[in-house]
């Protein structure tokens, strides 16, 4: 490992053992790639009732992102605790294989939210680890090398391919196929107490396509072992209502003595259909699809200023660079668009706002301080290289 990438993890930890962490989430790209350092798993069990399971969702995600795409993270709602359970099925996120699984690593009604398998094996004897520790045992975990190398392909008519190349002495491992969504829009506990029904899950898994515990393949020494499923039929059934473009297979080289060999990620769609240009939320409504006008009538004290506040709030996903024209329905009135960085408005009608952006998800939120009682309209353009957007704000006080 880098020098560096101990310091990330250091800083994580430290991040892990805080008591507040802000909402923040970040997207997984699906890669499938595979590369001579050891790509690992982490297999998050988390419910949605469960107030620390946020922050640890942010936790995984920074650690995925220090990783650089060798770090995979599938998150597992087993129906055995009572943290995942639902009175509406709407946001009943168990699978049988995350239950099972559960079960075999030792977990029962009561074992302790937010916890973590990395590479489905032991971590000082101890399947769960906390997430104030999953910095540690990943990094352990990384410096432990492995002999098998995975590729795997998705074939437009969703035949799954696998090429596994042994470079040590032969043995016998499962390949395991997962089924994971990303991007659900759900319920969950938030660490205040509050309960968000818009909150966005991560990478969920829904099934495993060849089995719970997959199949078994032999493993030559030195050679190249391949392996095909047709996954078509299998996710048509099981995901009928899902966004494909949210959807991806991750496979699976698990030995029950060393756990996960290897492991790849593949998006049921290639990277040009999977990649939005951007994806923009509003926490009171949910995902922005179309244009669209909203009125904001609340207003609070701003605590450090002492004036009152209008406000919107929400998230933007999968942008890079993104221009914000703004057209201002009065002039010289005081507002303040923040995507990352604040940018105050110039109290002209007209205005131009450029954001660089250096994750794969970020808050954004838009101010107004009212100065009467007349109505102020903010028509926000939002436009990446592919994607343009309108968002026109009227703020009655």
């Amino acid at each position: 490992m880098q020098p560096y990438k101990h310091i990330i993890i250091c800083l994580l930890i430290v991040l892990a053992a805080c008591d507040y962490i802000p909402e923040n989430e970040r997207y997984l790209k699906y890669t499938g790639s595979s590369s001579s350092e050891r790509t690992m798993l982490l297999s998050e069990f988390t419910g949605i009732g469960c107030v620390n399971c946020p922050t640890a969702h942010l936790v995984a995600q920074r650690l995925a992102e220090s990783y650089e795409g060798r770090l995979i993270v599938v998150e597992m709602h087993p129906e055995s605790n009572n943290f995942t359970q639902s009175a509406d099925p709407l946001y009943d996120y168990t699978c049988p294989e995350a239950d099972e699984y559960y079960k075999t690593f030792g977990g029962t009604s009561t074992t302790a939210f937010p916890t973590a398998v990395v590479d489905l094996t032991t971590n000082n004897n101890l399947y769960f680890v906390d997430y104030t520790q999953w910095a540690t045992a990943l990094m352990q975990r990384s410096e432990t090398p492995s002999t098998i190398e995975l590729n795997t392909a998705l074939s437009p008519d969703h035949r799954l391919t696998a090429a596994i190349t042994n470079n040590g002495q032969q043995q016998a491992a499962n390949i395991i196929l997962w089924l994971v969504e990303d991007s659900i829009e759900g319920r969950q506990l938030m660490p205040d107490g509050t309960v968000n029904d818009h909150y966005l899950h991560r990478h969920i898994l829904r099934s495993s396509l060849n089995g719970t515990w997959g199949e078994t393949v032999n493993l030559t020494a030195d050679q190249s072992t391949d392996y095909s499923l047709d996954v078509s039929d299998a996710v048509s059934d099981l995901m009928s209502d899902a966004d494909e473009r949210h959807l991806s297979i991750v496979t699976l080289v698990y030995s029950q003595t060393d756990g996960v060999l290897a492991v790849t990620q593949t998006g049921l769609k290639s990277a040009e259909e999977q990649e939005e240009p951007f994806i923009l939320t509003i926490n009171s409504i949910g995902t922005i699809r179309n244009d669209t006008a909203i009125t904001i009538t609340d207003s609070h004290t701003d605590p450090i200023t002492g004036r009152q506040e209008m406000e919107c709030r929400g998230q933007i996903m999968m942008a890079r660079h993104i221009v914000v024209d703004v057209q201002r329905s009065i002039e010289n009135r005081d507002d303040q668009l923040c995507i990352g960085a604040c940018i105050n408005g110039n109290g002209e009608r007209t205005q131009r706002f450029e954001f660089n952006i250096d994750t794969d998800l970020t808050s954004w939120f838009t101010h107004y301080y009212p100065e009467d009682t007349q109505p102020y309209t903010i028509l926000y353009h939002f436009q990446t290289t592919g994607r343009q957007l309108n968002l026109s704000i009227t703020y009655q006080p």
